[in-house]
């Protein structure tokens, strides 16, 4: 065997266990590394790496409560609830898909650019998105915080505060993980079910308007659960942050199909050209969600879809996108096709 091989992989196991020194340890491994364990999150871990990922999310309690990096974390307790929320706000790291070689030579292109460029301002090559290995700690931290629960300082309150601080991408968008890991608490957590809702409950009406937009997001992780809440994301559609008016309206869309004030919700939004592109945008998607049922709905898009009285950016082009998407969509359930759900 190449001993510098061996050596390279000792040096990268120390630098590992060194990083996180000073975290809480169960077996001689620490809160950061059984996160990176957790099997119920094995395939969005490696799906960057196999191209491969289910998006199947709910799991058995069998299968959740059996999880030994879970079980290791419940055993260690409530001093986890700092590494958690430190992970979840943690900045983005490079995907495992770009090596040091390929880092070593954006660092020099761009060294070699400011070189030739005198008072250029370019920015340093940094990651800006997350990795599936790092989406994966991330449902995995917020998975911790649910099962630990609020007498363990933990629950949803302290996810969506993580949530809160966590860095948006280039888009102004936050990771998505902590809802897929409430679907796996929904199903695999029943005993911590009642505590989760009433978390996000309590969250639709923070003063953070993150937290209330990340509050109407989770709601689509208890779709049964839609009667207790579709008055509170009725009222937050009329939000004062575009966000909040986002996540509530797209909420109601996947979770209220057929629903005719929904339908007269999306109808309104997207006939408002006052509302932002982006809004509309999900309006529009929202209403191809609809069906056949949203067949009178067709002359609102096809208005929509020919609004280029400005010069197009991003938003605009979304919109456009998402409402040539619902045209086919609600076409197709006309004609007794089934409409296509965007994941």
């Amino acid at each position: 065997m190449d001993r510098r091989r061996v050596d390279r992989g000792d040096s990268l196991r120390c630098w590992y266990r060194g990083w996180f020194a000073g975290e809480p340890t169960y077996h001689g491994k620490t809160v950061t590394q059984w996160l990176d364990g957790m099997a119920l999150f094995e395939e969005e871990r490696n799906s960057e790496l196999t191209g491969q990922n289910s998006f199947r999310y709910p799991r058995s309690p069998e299968v959740v409560t059996n999880d030994p990096a879970l079980r290791a974390l419940l055993l260690i307790g409530s001093n986890t609830v700092p590494v958690l929320v430190k992970r979840l706000a943690e900045p983005f790291q490079w995907s495992r898909t770009i090596g040091p070689m390929s880092r070593l030579r954006m660092w020099a292109e761009w060294k070699w650019y400011r070189l030739r460029n005198p008072g250029s301002t370019a920015p340093r090559p940094a990651p800006n998105s997350y990795g599936s290995f790092q989406r994966a700690r991330h449902m995995a931290a917020a998975m911790a915080l649910v099962a630990l629960g609020t007498n363990g300082n933990a629950g949803v309150p302290r996810l969506l505060e993580a949530w809160a601080i966590s860095p948006p991408d280039a888009a102004n968008n936050r990771d998505v993980s902590p809802y897929f890991a409430l679907e796996v608490a929904n199903s695999g957590l029943p005993h911590r079910r009642a505590e989760m809702i009433t978390g996000v409950m309590t969250a639709m009406q923070h003063t953070n308007a993150v937290i209330r937009s990340a509050a109407a997001n989770l709601t689509r992780a208890f779709p049964d659960q839609l009667s207790s809440w579709k008055e509170k994301l009725l009222k937050m559609t009329g939000d004062a942050d575009t966000s909040v008016r986002i996540a509530a309206t797209w909420a109601l869309a996947t979770e209220d199909r057929g629903d005719s004030d929904v339908l007269r919700l999306l109808e309104a939004t997207l006939k408002d050209k006052a509302n932002p592109a982006r809004l509309r945008a999900y309006a529009a998607s929202g209403l191809g969600l609809q069906g056949a049922t949203a067949t009178n709905s067709l002359p609102l898009l096809q208005e929509a879809l020919n609004d280029t009285n400005r010069a197009l950016n991003n938003d605009d082009r979304f919109l456009q996108r998402e409402t040539r998407t619902a045209i086919r969509n609600i076409e197709k359930a006309t004609a007794g096709d089934k409409a296509i759900t965007p994941k």
